[in-house]
């Protein structure tokens, strides 16, 4: 299996037990948790979606350099 492929199944695993974890720990505080999500506008929560792309990619380039 090509090396890139490896890693990127990997991390796509790493990803699913980390969003997984939340869910099997507090399932009723996850629900209240997107309820309250719901309450913020699309603009606001693209805002969070772009910071936490950086903060990834950001990441990922320090552990790699």
């Amino acid at each position: 299996m090509n090396e890139f492929i490896m890693y990127l199944v990997t991390g796509l695993g790493f990803a699913c037990i980390f969003e997984a974890l939340p869910w099997l720990l507090g399932p009723e505080k996850m629900r209240d948790f997107l309820l309250q999500l719901a309450d913020f506008n699309p603009d606001q929560l693209r805002g969070y979606g772009i910071v936490l792309l950086i903060l990834g990619a950001t990441l990922i380039w320090f552990a790699r350099s």
